[in-house]
């Protein structure tokens, strides 16, 4: 795998998550995440305040989180800002702040293609169906926001092709990228 992604301390990264396929995993999270948390920054004023503070310290933490700490910098000072009420400095600052972010999200999206066909390791082996207590531990994950838990089990249950029940991995896998947790919850407390 290639080991640059620019915006991000790939070295700390890959120490942090332990495997490129963790780093993956959480990137692809990011990316799907983070474009509909930067929406909410576009157009801030008086009453959009609460909300805008809300969302960029998640983005912050979210940047943070992946070792890109010169636009986790830039969400911080933003924070910082919207605390402080100086709505003149954030309209000034936010859309340098959003190209940032969509630069540093090219860059993920243009590593995570370049990527995808190593990560792939071979045949998955055929199971007859999903294992009924796997799900369960998935929904129960779900139903308590355990985001860790819930990533560690949908990526078990995915190393395995299914003779029935293989479209209900696939919506799983989606669903947990998309951090759908209410939506598993609801549709495994209805299987198990």
């Amino acid at each position: 795998m290639s080991s640059e992604i620019e915006g991000i301390d790939y070295g700390a990264a890959l120490s942090q998550f332990g495997s490129e396929e963790n780093l993956a995993a959480i990137l692809k999270t990011f990316v799907v995440k983070i474009p509909a948390m930067l929406d909410t920054l576009k157009k801030p004023d008086t009453e959009t305040l609460p909300a805008y503070m809300i969302q960029v310290h998640g983005i912050k933490g979210s940047l943070y989180g992946i070792c890109a700490k010169k636009v986790g910098d830039s969400a911080a000072a933003l924070e910082d800002l919207s605390k402080e009420g100086d709505l003149a400095a954030i309209k000034e600052k936010t859309q340098a702040f959003i190209v940032q972010c969509e630069t540093l999200l090219a860059g993920i999206n243009g590593w995570l293609k370049a990527n995808a066909a190593v990560s792939e390791t071979g045949e998955k082996e055929l199971r007859p169906a999903p294992d009924t207590g796997l799900l369960k531990k998935i929904g129960s994950a779900a139903g308590r926001f355990k985001t860790n838990e819930i990533e560690r089990l949908v990526k078990e249950l995915n190393k395995f092709q299914y003779e029935s029940g293989g479209d209900l991995v696939e919506w799983l896998v989606e669903q947990s990228e998309n951090l759908e947790y209410g939506a598993i919850a609801e549709r495994l407390s209805l299987i198990t």
